[in-house]
């Protein structure tokens, strides 16, 4: 059964089932233990977050982020105006002035991009999936960036947003397997990728994955759900990287001969 809704993080991150960055990691990860440990978004991670937030939900930004007021943080009294601040905004993520204007110029060249906004105009953003895939019977579910009708648009941050360094990060990252994954759940028509490099001039590309590149990411998601499945069946999170208890043999690397 497949469901669709809007939800807050806290809701969606209590809902028991494998999402996609699981998906991915199992099949990237060569000790499947590793996929337990916590997950910690890393400071590109972070930036990606703000600018979704500036380009997908604005009208939420005030609620989530607060731009940190200029305080001479070496004087008691600046100290304690500091506290009072903090105090005051301990739900929210404090941003710095430069991050707080990167985040809107960025987000004023996705919107300058006529086919990209397009894709985000008209449609919801950060809609939930939850449903169960056919082949393992395992619970999945998906939180899409934005969905137009029949389209989910995904926006992503990147260093290269040309066609050749795209398709690398698509490879690297596993966005083909999100693509299947969101596919699947979703049972939309069309998966695009919204693209935005994250240094001057935050060029824009839109991409889709030819017919091949999904196919590899269908694959690799069964895959890597299959073996989800045998890890929690048998309990086998080995925290080894051969597979199995066993004594490997093992040579120096060639350039120490």
């Amino acid at each position: 059964m497949k469901e669709s809704k809007k939800m807050s993080d806290d809701d969606y991150f209590a809902i028991k089932a494998v999402d996609v960055a699981s998906v991915t990691l199992l099949k990237k990860l060569d000790c499947p233990a590793k996929a337990l440990i916590p997950f910690r978004p890393t400071p590109a991670m972070l930036l990606g977050t703000l600018i979704h937030c500036a380009v997908l939900e604005p009208e939420e930004f005030d609620n989530r982020y607060v731009v940190a007021p200029s305080i001479n943080k070496r004087t008691n009294a600046g100290k304690a105006e500091w506290a009072e601040f903090i105090a005051a905004n301990t739900s929210k993520t404090v941003l710095t002035v430069e991050d707080y204007d990167t985040a809107f110029y960025i987000a004023r060249c996705v919107m300058a991009h006529s086919v990209a906004r397009d894709l985000l105009t008209g449609g919801e953003a950060e809609r939930v999936y939850s449903w169960t895939n056919e082949k393992s019977g395992i619970a999945c579910k998906g939180k899409a960036d934005y969905v137009n009708g029949n389209i989910i648009v995904d926006l992503k941050t990147a260093a290269d947003a040309s066609p050749g360094g795209f398709s690398r990060a698509c490879a690297n990252f596993g966005y083909h397997m999100q693509d299947a994954h969101y596919s699947e759940g979703s049972q939309c028509d069309q998966f695009i990728f919204v693209v935005v490099e994250t240094s001057y001039p935050f060029v824009v590309e839109v991409y889709e994955l030819d017919e091949d590149a999904k196919a590899l990411g269908r694959q690799k998601t069964d895959q890597a759900l299959h073996r989800f499945q045998e890890l929690n069946m048998f309990g086998l999170w080995g925290v080894n990287y051969s597979g199995e208890d066993k004594i490997t043999k093992l040579s120096l690397p060639k350039w120490a001969y």
